[in-house]
Order: C-alpha cells, then structure tokens, then sequence
C-alpha cells in the first residue's frame, strides 16, 4: 500500500510557499536601497544639466558646442551607463 496524509503534504507545501514568499519579501525590502540608487543616478544629471540650462545657457552651452565638451559629454554618458549597469548587477539576486 502505498499513500500518506494529504493533509500533511498539503500543509508542508503551503508552509514551504509561504516561506518563500517571505523571504522573497525581505529580499525585495534590501534591495530597495540599491534600487533608489539607480534611480537617482539616472535622473539626477539629467535634472542638473536641464536646470544649468535653465539657469545659465552660456555656461552650460560649452558642454555641447565645443569638442571637448562633446568628449566630455559622452564620456559621462558612458559612466553614467557603466555606474547603472554596475547596480542593477548587485541588487539582482539569482534564485
């Protein structure tokens, strides 16, 4: 004869879920430190340079204007990109 109690294996499968979800939860709660750190790495040049160009054109103006301000310009998109990327790798969490 082969079987067991159902109502066990059930109550073991529903406390097995509700743990990972609990854990899934406390996952989600660390790393949204990480998460509001890449939303502000994104928006925070963007909000800088709209309000430089707001504030004072002229100065603002070299950046796009000059060759070393585009040069300057890309390479700061290109960390911008690198410093993203970089974040997103530590808060993802693999399970």
């Amino acid at each position: 004869e082969i079987g067991g109690n159902l109502a066990e294996v059930m109550e073991t499968i529903s406390g097995t879920i509700r743990e990972r979800d609990r854990v899934m939860n406390r996952i989600r709660a660390t790393t949204s430190e990480g998460r509001l750190s890449a939303i502000i790495l994104i928006i925070l040049p963007v909000i800088v340079a709209m309000l430089m160009f707001i504030i004072n054109r002229e100065y603002i103006k070299l950046l796009y204007t000059t060759k070393p301000g585009l040069i300057m310009l890309f390479f700061s998109g290109v960390m911008v990109i690198i410093g993203i990327i970089w974040i997103v790798k530590i808060i993802q969490i693999k399970y």
